[in-house]
């Protein structure tokens, strides 16, 4: 059986995100963020995890920063 868990963040989504977008374009791209820290809402952190079987697994994540409510950095 195969679990997914967040976001998908595929390779193609991913180039399609530019400095400068707005959060409520990063949120139409992407969604909304898995992890949004309360004392940093500049930071989201988008994360997605699969697992087939016992073994097999696959893991990307990826953080965004915000400063005056525009996408300043794409952090792998």
């Amino acid at each position: 059986m195969e679990v997914q868990q967040g976001n998908i963040l595929s390779g193609e989504t991913i180039t399609q995100l530019k400095t400068g977008m707005s959060k409520s374009q990063v949120v139409a791209l992407l969604g909304t963020p898995l992890l949004q820290d309360n004392f940093r809402s500049n930071r989201w952190d988008y994360l997605y995890f699969t697992k087939k079987g016992r073994t097999a697994s696959f893991k990307k994540n990826i953080t965004l920063i915000f400063k005056n409510e525009q996408l300043t950095s794409i952090k792998n």
